[in-house]
């Protein structure tokens, strides 16, 4: 009888605690509805749901709660003909590659976001030198420029940060493309 009463006790202390831990979790926002509810991501949504990239980054995001992310999101109109034609001629790492290039692995707010120079990208991975992001400018309009390694966008709205957690979206005008995929741009 001791024992069960033991061994029940355990049980008991060890659920309450684990129950306990839970409740204190931050709960990560579905990084889905963050960009639906944000709006004129559609395209964005579809090509990273067909390449599984939106469960990844809630992956990521969920186990990375402490840095956070920035993500550098293209609005629909991003998506030109030209580039959806390029982005389908890719293989599915090569796609996937393309849509994490778009995502910092620390957050950065609409401030902080104009001090990145040469930053890691979820798509540099262990590479101290690969798929990086170069730098950000602000125009005397105001305007917000990224420069990636083979091309550059425009933020175009108002950055949507997610204050419970970490996270801030900046929509952009351009899909950025990474010259180790796409090579380097033709001379002026």
């Amino acid at each position: 009888v001791y024992y069960s009463l033991l061994v029940a006790a355990l049980y008991l202390s060890s659920s309450s605690s684990s129950f306990h831990a839970a409740a204190q979790q931050t709960v990560v926002p579905n990084v889905t509805q963050v960009l639906t509810e944000a709006g004129n991501f559609t395209t964005f949504l579809a090509v990273a749901g067909a390449a599984n990239v939106t469960q990844a980054l809630q992956s990521f995001i969920g186990a990375n709660n402490t840095a956070g992310a920035t993500a550098f999101i293209p609005v629909d109109s991003a998506f030109t003909s030209e580039v959806v034609a390029a982005y389908g001629n890719l293989s599915a790492a090569n796609q996937s590659l393309v849509l994490y290039y778009h995502v910092v692995p620390r957050f950065y707010n609409a401030t902080e976001v104009l001090t990145l120079s040469n930053v890691a990208t979820l798509a540099s991975g262990n590479s101290s030198s690969a798929f990086r992001l170069r730098a950000v400018n602000k125009s005397s309009s105001g305007v917000i420029t990224i420069y990636g390694n083979l091309n550059s966008a425009n933020v175009t709205n108002k950055t949507v940060n997610v204050t419970a957690f970490p996270i801030a979206i900046h929509p952009i005008d351009t899909v950025l493309l990474p010259k180790e995929i796409f090579g380097t741009p033709p001379p002026a």
